[in-house]
């Protein structure tokens, strides 16, 4: 149930499905990916591949990823807003790493940028993943003004490898 007291786990019980499902208890709805067909990576044309975020415990990341993204950590307060950065001027920011044990709550683990009245990019950095991509590079998805699914931005369209969606540094 999202944002409920029950769960259901139906034959799969190990890490990965638990800690989905608790996510959902949570209030935490799935992580998907905008998946488009003209290179862009933010075409209107796109459309959500439902659990498609690999990066994402509410998508498809596995056991080895561990982790909810950071739009859904800052939902739950898991970042606290002071841990979140809202961009509105061009300058250099930095984000620290949002995966860690030891992440600082009072240091930037995420960056938002106002994209429309709905809906904003959100810029995360992480380093404890089995993706080299996603360790050399920033996280960016899409996050709302309302609690739904957010959407993982594959910024190296088209060639259309999740594996390797993660802005590269430079």
């Amino acid at each position: 149930n999202i944002e409920g007291k029950n769960m259901w786990i139906n034959s799969e019980y190990d890490l990965r499905v638990v800690a989905h499902e608790l996510g959902h208890n949570y209030g935490l709805h799935h992580a998907n990916h905008w998946q488009v067909s003209d290179g862009n990576p933010i075409s209107p044309t796109g459309v959500s591949d439902e659990y498609g975020d690999i990066f994402d415990m509410m998508g498809s990341g596995g056991a080895s990823e561990n982790h909810f993204g950071h739009w859904n950590k800052s939902l739950m307060q898991w970042i606290p807003d002071t841990g979140v950065t809202t961009i509105s001027t061009s300058g250099t920011y930095r984000v620290h790493r949002f995966d860690h044990q030891g992440a600082n709550l009072s240091n930037s683990l995420a960056l938002k940028i106002v994209r429309n009245r709905d809906q904003d990019y959100w810029i995360g950095l992480r380093r404890a993943t089995s993706n080299a991509s996603m360790d050399g590079g920033a996280y960016v998805l899409w996050g709302y003004n309302e609690n739904r699914e957010s959407e993982l931005l594959d910024l190296t369209a088209p060639v259309n490898d999740l594996a390797s969606a993660a802005l590269t540094v430079g």
